[in-house]
C-alpha cells in the first residue's frame, strides 16, 4: 500500500466534505481490475460509495466502456463510472481532485497479471501528483475468486531515517482507526552513521540483532 497524504482521516481529507467516496482507476486490463476487490472491501469497511474512473483516448459510448471494464450486469454492475478523455495519469489525478473523493485506488501497473518490476509509468505519475491518499495494489496480490478472504485487520508501515517517511503515520493511523486494524511499524535502516547533511531522526543500533527495546531512539 502506498499513501502520499498526511491526513488523519482518509475519509475526510482537509478541505473536503465528510461524505467522501473511493475512486478506482481502471483501464480495461486484467492487471488494473485486480485492484477492484481491495477497493470495494475498503469502501465497504469505511462505509463510503465507490466509483470507477476511466481515461479514454477518444469519446466512446458509455455502454461500450462499461462492457470493456466488466461493469455491466453482475457483481460490479452497481459501480458508477466517470469517463475522462485524455492522457491517463492527468485524467486520474484530475478526477481525484474532486472535493468528494477521499481515497484513490489503482494497480501498480496495467496489462496482464505478471511480475512487474516497480511501478508502471501511469501509477508513478499519479503517485507523484495526486492530491488524495493513494492505495496501490500489486496485481499479483489479487485474492482468489476476486474477493478478500479475510478483513483488513493489520497494516504494515515501513519507515526509514528520512523525516518525510513519517508523513505516512497520520493517514495510516486514520485508516487503521476506521478499519479497527492494528498498525505494525517497520523501521528500515542501514548500519553506520547518518550521511552528512542528513536530517535523520533515528540512529542505528550497535547490534543488528538487538531486540526492539534495545534500539536507540
Amino acid at each position: 500500500m502506498g499513501v502520499n497524504d498526511a491526513q488523519t482521516d482518509l475519509s475526510r481529507p482537509a478541505g473536503r466534505p465528510a461524505t467522501a467516496r473511493v475512486l478506482i482507476a481502471l483501464d480495461g486490463s486484467a492487471a488494473a481490475a485486480a485492484a477492484l476487490p481491495f477497493a470495494r472491501a475498503l469502501a465497504a469497511a469505511l462505509q463510503l460509495p465507490a466509483e470507477v474512473i476511466y481515461a479514454a483516448a477518444k469519446p466512446t459510448p458509455m455502454a461500450t466502456i462499461r462492457e470493456q471494464l466488466g461493469l455491466g450486469d453482475g457483481a460490479q454492475g452497481d459501480l458508477s463510472l466517470q469517463v475522462a478523455v485524455g492522457e491517463p495519469a492527468a485524467a486520474i489525478v484530475g478526477g481525484a481532485a474532486a472535493p468528494e473523493v477521499g481515497l484513490l485506488v489503482m494497480a501498480t501497473h496495467g496489462g496482464s497479471i505478471h511480475s512487474h518490476p516497480g511501478l508502471g509509468s501511469i501509477a508513478r505519475a499519479v503517485a507523484a501528483s495526486t492530491p488524495v491518499p493513494l492505495l496501490l495494489v500489486r496485481p499479483e496480490a489479487e485474492p482468489p475468486a476476486g474477493r478478500l478472504r479475510r478483513p483488513l485487520h493489520r497494516l504494515l508501515l515501513p519507515l526509514d531515517a528520512d523525516p518525510q517517511s513519517l508523513a505516512g503515520l497520520a493517514p495510516a493511523a486514520g485508516l487503521a482507526r476506521r478499519l479497527g486494524a492494528a498498525v505494525d511499524l517497520l523501521h528500515v535502516t542501514v548500519p553506520g552513521p547518518a550521511p552528512a547533511g542528513s536530517d535523520a531522526v533515528w540512529r542505528t543500533s550497535r547490534y543488528s540483532d538487538a531486540p526492539y527495546y534495545d534500539w536507540d531512539a
